[in-house]
């Protein structure tokens, strides 16, 4: 057997080893391994971990730095070695050490969270908070693993103190930002705008009317929580409505060569479970206009009469969610599956440019068929569903504006909430580690 196969040998007992919990064993195998290769860094890693198990940090760290030698650009063992380091209260090399790997992997949603950790032991508060924004930002996941069974104890700990310090600073800043409006306005009623920070973080409980009606983030109470609007609510729909047939030809006009559309729900590790049969399929496909908040500007440039239509709207406004404005296709045997939409302050207005036969949509407990030219509008926070079971496509045009129970001033005070969290999330990049700090 050659001296490769060999050492590959060693590595897999020894790993077998690790993941059957028999530590020493473990160690004894990976310590084999080294002795023929003091430079496989798999193993220098793997056996650092297995002494931190045995709670024998400084020899783990040592061999954390080995390995760093070893490779430099290696982010894992600069994260093991912060994190050893951190074990032995050496914070300014823990330090040193995780800006180092994060620099190496941007993506490693550990290395933040741990050169979070260190930062609140050295008292750089925001910083630290930006760390953990940028964890939280690399993976979704994270939250979920302190409810995982057999979580480690610790982790799941460090994980759940960054989330209580970031949820912190964010009622910190919605306070700071509801004092300067009701300041600026003193006559203004945001009562309601007060109760849906309060229910936003957990100092009061939704009491939703409706077992079909779940906002997922933001629920202003006191909105009339039903499902269906009918037109005649809208003062600017019919206005809107005579121009119907110049939006479905401007998005005629697209279809042709260069244009694409893309999947409605993007392929990735993030698909919500309800979205999972539309990951990637072209089955829904969505032309944006705005997305996120902001215009999509090569997209708007093609459909000028659109957009200077929706822009005499009274578009919902929240940082980093709306306005979202796109045709969206719904092709023979697509299915969306029931979901509920972020919040109850908005409502989606579909303005129907191709219909179909066997097309429909369930919002609550009530469900109706598409009409060219006639808006259908709904509370997305209800549970909701579409479908397309014929053999042509439908196309409508879909956008958010505010829900017609709200007033002015909440309307203005929700978007000025939601953009002190962008400005504070934006400034925050800044604070995260760079090659020169």
């Amino acid at each position: 057997m050659s001296s490769q196969h060999s050492l590959e040998r060693l590595f897999r007992e020894a790993s077998q080893l690790q993941r059957s919990n028999r530590i020493e064993a473990a160690i004894s195998a990976y310590a084999r391994l080294l002795k023929q290769d003091p430079r496989h860094i798999r193993a220098l890693n793997r056996l650092g971990n297995c002494l931190m198990a045995v709670s024998k940090v400084p020899e783990a760290a040592m061999l954390f730095r080995q390995a760093v030698t070893v490779r430099p650009d290696s982010a894992v063992s600069q994260f093991n070695l912060g994190k050893a380091l951190y074990a032995l209260e050496q914070y300014g090399e823990a330090e040193t050490a995780l800006r180092q790997a994060v620099l190496n992997d941007a993506g490693l949603a550990m290395g933040w969270l741990h050169l979070g950790r260190v930062l609140e032991a050295r008292s750089k508060t925001e910083t630290a908070l930006a760390c953990y924004q940028a964890a939280f930002d690399a993976s979704e996941e994270l939250e979920t693993i302190p409810h995982r069974p057999g979580a480690p104890q610790e982790l799941a700990e460090i994980i759940r103190q960054a989330r209580r310090s970031l949820r912190e600073k964010y009622m910190a800043l919605h306070e700071e930002e509801m004092e300067k409006l009701q300041a600026a306005s003193p006559g203004q009623d945001l009562t309601r705008v007060r109760k849906c920070l309060a229910i936003q973080h957990g100092r009061e409980k939704p009491e939703f009317e409706h077992e079909l009606h779940r906002p997922e983030s933001i629920y202003v109470p006191g909105l009339s929580p039903q499902p269906w609007f009918e037109r005649d609510q809208f003062s600017w729909i019919a206005d809107f409505e005579r121009n119907w047939e110049s939006i479905r030809d401007e998005f005629l006009a697209l279809e042709q060569p260069g244009v694409e559309f893309d999947p409605y729900v993007a392929a990735g590790p993030r698909v919500p479970e309800a979205m999972q049969n539309l990951a990637g399929s072209h089955s829904w496909d969505a032309f944006h206009l705005f997305v996120g908040g902001e215009e999509k500007t090569d997209n708007a440039e093609k459909v000028p009469r659109t957009i200077a239509m929706l822009r005499k709207l009274p578009l919902a406004e929240l940082a980093g969610v709306a306005p979202e404005a796109f045709f969206s296709i719904l092709r023979p045997g697509a299915h969306i599956r029931p979901h509920h939409g972020i919040s109850n302050a908005k409502v989606a207005v579909h303005l129907p440019l191709i219909v179909a036969p066997q097309c429909a949509i369930r919002v609550g407990n009530e469900t109706r068929e598409w009409t060219a030219g006639q808006c259908l509008i709904f509370d997305d926070s209800f549970e909701h569903e579409a479908w397309n079971r014929g053999d042509s496509v439908r196309v409508v045009l879909i956008f958010e504006v505010w829900h017609p129970d709200l007033t002015e001033s909440e309307a203005r005070a929700l978007t000025a909430l939601s953009a002190c969290i962008d400005r504070w999330t934006a400034k925050s990049r800044h604070e995260l580690p760079t090659a020169a700090t």
